[in-house]
């Protein structure tokens, strides 16, 4: 009978059931509409899961109007500009005391490193006469002299020493006469070379520390120092003893 207990295949599959359900309510619908009750009840089906769409997304909407209602946070305030560094006291120094404890570190690091590649019988004052000699192409030791500020004797004893090691040698003057050039040998190029490369790393060091833009600006402002002192007419290096 249609009103009796469900038989215990039923009871153990639901979905049986329902197919049984189905086919029991198309058989009394085929009347209806000249449809078969198999059709009405795929239509009945398509119209429920388009309800339960319709309900899902008005669900939706609902939560989404509750969030949108919901009172928001203030903003976060902006960052406000940041703290000026600390002035360095090493800055109120004396422009001249500044000015030399940076050249005697970079040339405490450069005669280092020159040294360990085989130049520690160059000195400082050596170089400056390499680079009047690199500069000139040659010229007399009364002229190189003059260049380096030194009195003639002292010159002489230095280009001489420098000859003897083999960094300096003799050439005859264009004017003739007892007067000689003194020239650079390829030993003294080599060593500027090295010099010359020894530099390049020392400033690719000084670029790491404080920046390239930093090192642009101060090889800037120091050359805009030099000419604002001496004007175009720029001396060779000097010792400063």
């Amino acid at each position: 009978m249609g009103g009796g207990r469900r038989t215990g295949a039923e009871r153990r599959c639901p979905a049986r059931d329902l197919n049984g359900r189905r086919r029991r309510g198309a058989a009394m619908m085929e009347s209806m509409d000249g449809q078969t009750g198999e059709q009405w009840w795929d239509l009945a089906y398509q119209q429920r899961q388009e309800e339960q769409r319709e309900e899902r997304q008005q669900r939706l909407a609902r939560q989404m109007a509750a969030q949108l209602a919901e009172p928001k946070p203030p903003p976060a305030p902006e960052p406000g500009p940041e703290p000026e560094p600390e002035p360095d006291p090493l800055a109120a120094q004396d422009l001249t005391f500044l000015l030399g404890a940076a050249y005697q570190s970079i040339q405490t690091e450069f005669r280092t490193e020159l040294d360990s590649a085989g130049y520690a019988d160059v000195r400082p004052l050596h170089s400056l006469v390499f680079q009047v000699l690199q500069t000139r192409g040659g010229c007399t030791s009364g002229d190189l002299a003059d260049d380096l500020g030194l009195t003639r004797q002292a010159t002489l004893q230095t280009v001489k020493d420098l000859e003897k090691r083999g960094y300096l040698r003799q050439a005859p003057h264009p004017e003739g006469g007892r007067r000689v050039l003194y020239v650079l040998t390829e030993k003294a190029q080599q060593h500027l070379r090295a010099a010359g490369y020894v530099l390049g790393r020392i400033e690719n060091r000084l670029v790491d520390k404080i920046g390239d833009q930093s090192l642009t600006v101060l090889r800037t402002r120091l050359a805009q120092l030099v000419r604002a002192q001496v004007g175009d007419d720029v001396p060779p290096l000097r010792p400063l003893w």
